[in-house]
């Protein structure tokens, strides 16, 4: 438990539902947090959560603090890699990937009252190239659905599921070369995924044994999956029981190498491009410190 006498909370005010109004925020950040000083600023475009947090660094706040969804946290997160500052966290999107690996609650009521409470960890942080992630990176199918979901009007798990189907319908599975940990593989895969965090949000569990904490993250290659394994494998995601299914392998690693890669990727289920170059994933130990539920 650690004492927290300043906070900045960086609310992207179009994250979430009605129900997590902004007015209704601030209540109860001023009810449940009533000793400590608190300073509220909007977002108001991609990358502004970013350059916010990168100006509040060293002045004088000792948690700063996302309410929003994914993006919002990745952009605040990588700002506090290697400080001393503290990252919380108000769960508001749809996936919440890396708040409910920690098990913060969706409930802003309940989120802030974790806050409140001050149980620090010192949580990994995966590194794409020059891009922080948090969760998940990875290659083939679920790029193809993050793009899919991105483009997509609304949020949620019946968006995510109707990405989900239409990025099947269309996408083959590749071939690739990289190597893991300095051990090569040449395989084909219908995904390729590296965790840091066990999920990829909406409590999809592609890397179960994946821990923040360890030093290591999970790289999960998925096969080609025909119509008749796809609802038990999706089954098994949703369930924490994906190591079961015979379409998944993982390896726990500390790099990920490919020497030469075009096409889509994403990075904490950001959809990208990338155009003829190398890739080199890594893991970052314990350099963000994170106010978190048990884990």
């Amino acid at each position: 438990m650690i004492s927290i006498d300043k906070f900045l909370f960086i609310i992207n005010p179009i994250a979430g539902s009605k129900r997590n109004s902004i007015e209704s925020l601030i209540e109860l950040a001023d009810d449940l947090l009533p000793e400590q000083t608190k300073e509220y600023v909007y977002t108001e475009y991609p990358g502004h959560a970013a350059r916010i947090s990168q100006n509040a660094i060293g002045k004088g706040y000792r948690a700063i603090v996302a309410a929003g969804g994914d993006g919002t946290l990745n952009e605040v997160a990588k700002a506090l890699v290697n400080t001393s500052e503290i990252l919380g966290i108000v769960p508001l999107g749809s996936g919440n990937g890396f708040a409910r690996h920690l098990k913060i609650p969706t409930s802003p009521r309940k989120a802030l009252t974790l806050i409140r409470d001050g149980r620090c960890i010192e949580s990994d942080v995966g590194l794409f190239n020059n891009s922080y992630f948090l969760t998940t990176c990875g290659f083939g199918f679920e790029a193809e659905v993050a793009s899919l979901f991105s483009e997509a009007g609304s949020r949620g798990f019946w968006t995510y599921a109707w990405a989900a189907l239409k990025g099947y319908l269309r996408y083959k599975t590749a071939f690739y070369e990289f190597s893991i940990d300095q051990r090569n593989f040449k395989s084909s895969a219908f995904f390729l995924t590296l965790a840091n965090s066990s999920q990829f949000g909406l409590n999809a569990r592609i890397a179960p044994t994946a821990e923040i904490d360890s030093g290591k993250m999970v790289c999960c290659k998925v096969e080609s999956l025909n119509w008749i394994s796809v609802p038990l494998f999706a089954l098994r995601l949703f369930t924490g029981r994906l190591p079961r299914s015979r379409n998944y392998e993982q390896y726990d690693c500390s790099a990920f190498f490919m020497d030469d890669y075009t096409g889509r990727y994403h990075i904490d289920g950001e959809p990208r491009q990338l155009e003829s170059a190398p890739v080199h994933v890594r893991i970052m130990p314990k350099c963000l410190n994170v106010l978190a539920g048990t884990h």
